[in-house]
């Protein structure tokens, strides 16, 4: 029988999109665990799920309801914070966006993006548990565990919703501490990209 924790790893390993209203199922009833880290991150699973089907709004809802059920547990609240942030960017909601990507930002500590980026791995390794963690140590990838990367993406997108709402100043400083705090990551040069056109229009305009 796969233990729980297997169960969510693959979950996140594949996203199956064929298989996203079993995967809602299967997180419902890992919702009855005795182990709140179970609970917490399979109501974090089903918050993806809904939201992989395009069910923003509801996915929105559950993210939130994770958030405050679990405010004592930093991992898991949050990669909620950050299921907010992403669900309100989608639901085209850009402030609300960009004041949950600083929650998740500012609570992580460091003055930084690259040492938050640091705060977080820290918490997110040490919530992983002693199979995730001993895969780690063996040099294993971390692209199937979930939000590893989630203050440098967070920082990204914090940028994408400052453009949306038309702050393209406040846009372009945000992107331009990405490129500082991740050089050459993907971000990074999504971010510089972004930066390169602004300029390139900036300057035909002038």
């Amino acid at each position: 029988m796969q233990s729980a924790f297997v169960k969510i790893m693959r979950f996140y390993a594949s996203k199956d999109k064929e298989s996203l209203p079993a995967a809602i199922a299967m997180f419902g009833g890992l919702s009855a665990s005795s182990d709140a880290q179970i609970r917490g991150k399979s109501e974090l699973g089903a918050a993806e799920a809904l939201l992989l089907m395009g069910n923003a709004l509801e996915a929105h809802q559950k993210y939130k309801s994770a958030a405050q059920t679990y405010a004592g547990q930093p991992y898991i609240r949050g990669i909620a914070l950050y299921g907010i942030a992403v669900c309100s960017q989608e639901l085209q909601k850009p402030d609300e966006a960009v004041a949950q990507y600083d929650a998740l930002l500012d609570s992580q500590s460091g003055s930084g993006l690259a040492e938050k980026n640091t705060s977080w791995k820290a918490v997110a390794l040490s919530s992983l548990g002693s199979c995730a963690q001993a895969a780690v140590q063996r040099g294993d990838t971390l692209g199937s565990i979930p939000a590893v990367d989630i203050v440098e993406q967070a920082a990204y997108n914090k940028g994408e919703c400052l453009r949306m709402a038309g702050k393209h100043e406040e846009a372009n400083t945000q992107f331009t501490a990405v490129v500082s705090a991740f050089p050459g990551t993907d971000a990074a040069k999504s971010a510089q990209d972004v930066i390169d056109r602004y300029e390139k229009m900036m300057g035909g305009n002038q």
